[in-house]
């Protein structure tokens, strides 16, 4: 088995133990962690799709940390344990996601966006992040798809012009917006 498979292998079993017995919408918790893992698949931030060895040894590490995205945040687990099972670049785009503490989510973001606006990678994970959640919100949470709703101008405010200057796969960040706007819309319509 390939070192690729048996980090993400590893990502996984952990992701899993780490976030049992939580759910998500209607299913385990884990199907949002494998929702967004998929989601950057689908937008060309792969491995298998990378051009130069640098370009794969970053999606290797995206889509590893896409499968540990919420476990400092939501679990017992730290940085430094991220960091001990995973090396450092997996650990410091998992703790560029994770959100820093606050009195309420406006406040944890105005904390949070700029760590994710320093990482391409975060921002990539981000996107995968959030249309997985939109993704889950259309058909389990329609209360949830307000909220997001009612965020949209500043997320796209944050990370829109960050994601453009990224170095690879514009095509894929440019399809990662196009089909946010796509479910932001529909998640309006469906909000009026």
């Amino acid at each position: 088995m390939p070192d690729i498979q048996k980090l993400r292998l590893k990502a996984r079993r952990m992701a899993h133990t780490a976030h049992a017995g939580k759910k998500y919408g209607g299913g385990p918790y884990a199907f949002h962690l494998y929702d967004a893992a998929l989601a950057l698949a689908e937008f060309g931030f792969s491995p298998h799709l990378a051009e130069t060895t640098v370009e794969f040894d970053e999606y290797r590490n995206l889509s590893v940390a896409a499968f540990l995205h919420d476990i400092i945040e939501d679990t017992d687990w730290t940085y430094r344990d991220v960091r001990k099972e995973f090396g450092d670049d997996v650990a410091d785009i998992v703790w560029a996601v994770t959100d820093e503490p606050g009195r309420n989510r406006k406040e944890k973001h105005a904390k949070t966006y700029p760590k994710i606006r320093a990482d391409w990678r975060a921002i990539a994970l981000k996107l995968a992040d959030r249309i997985a959640n939109v993704r889950n919100c259309v058909s389990e949470n329609p209360g949830m798809l307000k909220m997001y709703a009612k965020e949209w101008s500043e997320f796209q405010e944050a990370f829109r012009e960050a994601s453009l200057a990224v170095p690879w796969n514009q095509t894929g960040f440019k399809r990662m917006w196009t089909h946010l706007e796509v479910l932001m819309a529909s998640a309006k319509e469906g909000t009026e």
